[in-house]
């Protein structure tokens, strides 16, 4: 069985004499609370399309979610758990998705048309050289990207160790106290920097120039 999967627990809590909904991550193995809440009315973190999104190129492929599963190497539920958002990946987890689909992983998790890397270098470097490359050239310590972000300082050190794979989550956290591309941390799929390039909503492009 593949890990890397974040379970996703919604609540509701009372803020100054009414009730906001929120959700927290919670990594499955250890039980730890994954930093960052979402409040309703702010807008939603990119990878939560992630569900609709596989759903949809799934069903243009013809596949079921337990073969797309079993052909990518996963546990069998792994893709309903992920449609039915009852769970986030890891980054590694979409990519072997996408492979099987033919499709970019950063469209995948994000919803970003997908674009080549700026440089052979770039693309042939992991997350882990990525993420220490670019946090250390802001110049930020390992506890001061941990406070930006609201990832854990140690979880931070595993993944630039290569020790863990994060939750795609976790990346767009990251990607954003950075300033960079979360397609870029997570893919090596186009530059560096974050442009305004606006999510698409539809497959049939993208995984056409993917295939």
């Amino acid at each position: 069985m593949d890990g890397g999967f974040i379970v996703r627990l919604a609540y509701v809590v009372n803020i100054s004499n009414h009730s906001e909904p929120f959700v927290l991550e919670v990594d499955a193995s250890s039980g730890d609370v994954i930093p960052g809440c979402m409040v309703r009315g702010r807008k939603n973190p990119l990878h939560f399309g992630l569900g609709k999104r596989l759903r949809a190129v799934r069903r243009q492929r013809d596949i079921g979610g337990k073969p797309l599963s079993i052909a990518a190497g996963l546990a069998g539920t792994t893709v309903l758990r992920i449609e039915s958002e009852a769970s986030v990946p890891s980054v590694d987890v979409v990519a072997k998705l996408a492979i099987v689909l033919h499709v970019s992983p950063g469209y995948l998790a994000y919803g970003i048309e997908p674009s080549p890397p700026s440089s052979v270098d770039e693309s042939t470097m992991t997350l882990a050289e990525r993420l220490r490359q670019v946090r250390e050239l802001s110049g930020l310590s390992l506890n001061a990207l941990a406070k930006v972000s609201g990832v854990a300082r140690t979880t931070i050190g595993y993944i630039e160790s290569g020790e863990t794979s994060p939750s795609i989550a976790t990346v767009e956290l990251l990607a954003r106290a950075l300033g960079v591309s979360v397609c870029w941390l997570a893919y090596a799929e186009g530059v560096a920097q974050e442009s305004a390039a606006v999510p698409t909503s539809t497959p049939d492009s993208l995984s056409e120039r993917s295939a």
